[in-house]
């Protein structure tokens, strides 16, 4: 996800938009991937998480990718897990459970709030050049980016799991 975005929705994104009107990703699709594999195996997926983005860092470099120091990097790998984990202590756990089916509205509402989670920290973190207002308005893009591209991340999951419903249980029925 890395991949696709520093290498295809970068380009596109900086053809419609100029970088000194927004400095990130509006569709930034490494935040679905730690928001389903938190869903899928919880703190477990942390150090993962944390090699995948210090590597997608690494192997796509990309001048929106603004986050070289470790503590950024670590609370973006971690924001997902504090998101899941407020979520089941005010009584709503979306973890995957083979006892339970988990909505994906729920799944979405995490990652909102993973997402909010992990701009407000970057904001903490990393000192922004410009007014509050510039500050805030780039780290709500931030926050955004994050949101859009769990939709985006989460609606082609669902069309490729369909797909694979769809033409899978074709493919059994013509080898019976």
């Amino acid at each position: 996800c890395y991949g696709i975005t520093a290498l295809f929705l970068g380009p596109i994104q900086r053809f419609f938009i100029s970088e000194a009107v927004f400095n990130g990703y509006l569709v930034y699709l490494p935040h679905g991937v730690s928001v389903l594999a938190t869903m899928l195996f919880g703190w477990k997926a942390f150090l993962p998480l944390l090699v995948g983005h210090f590597g997608g860092r690494y192997f796509f470099p990309s001048e929106h990718l603004v986050e070289t120091m470790a503590l950024p990097v670590i609370l973006t790998a971690a924001c997902s897990f504090f998101a899941f984990e407020v979520f089941r202590r005010c009584g709503k756990d979306c973890y995957a459970n083979e006892a339970r089916d988990t909505h994906w509205r729920a799944v979405f509402a995490v990652g909102v709030l993973a997402a909010l989670i992990g701009a407000l920290g970057q904001s903490l973190l990393l000192p922004a050049p410009g007014s509050v207002g510039d500050i805030t308005s780039q780290y709500a893009f931030v926050a955004a980016g994050n949101i859009w591209g769990l939709f985006v991340f989460l609606f082609v999951l669902m069309f490729l799991f369909r797909w694979a419903r769809l033409y899978g249980s074709r493919g059994s029925k013509e080898q019976s």
